[in-house]
């Protein structure tokens, strides 16, 4: 009994790891294809900076973006 509860837990926890994986992966190709977007816009007048931002450990992280003049070292836009 206790070999079938060890591996179910085992079980479990491989699952639980392949779903976190796939969800980063999502996260990082959908923040690379926001960054060309960003860049494509912004590129050449201003420099773009990017972060996470997560208020504890239940949430979800946020994406931010901010894209700063170099002249005057405004925000421009942020998202």
């Amino acid at each position: 009994m206790l070999i079938l509860a060890v591996g179910i837990g085992i079980v479990f926890c491989i699952i639980v790891f392949i779903c976190y994986s796939y969800k980063q992966n999502q996260r990082s190709r959908y923040t690379s294809e926001v960054y060309k977007v960003f860049k494509g816009q912004y590129g050449r007048g201003s420099v773009i900076s990017m972060g996470y931002a997560q208020t504890n450990a239940f949430t979800e992280p946020v994406t931010l973006m901010l894209a700063v003049s170099k002249d005057d070292h405004r925000v421009v836009d942020a998202w």
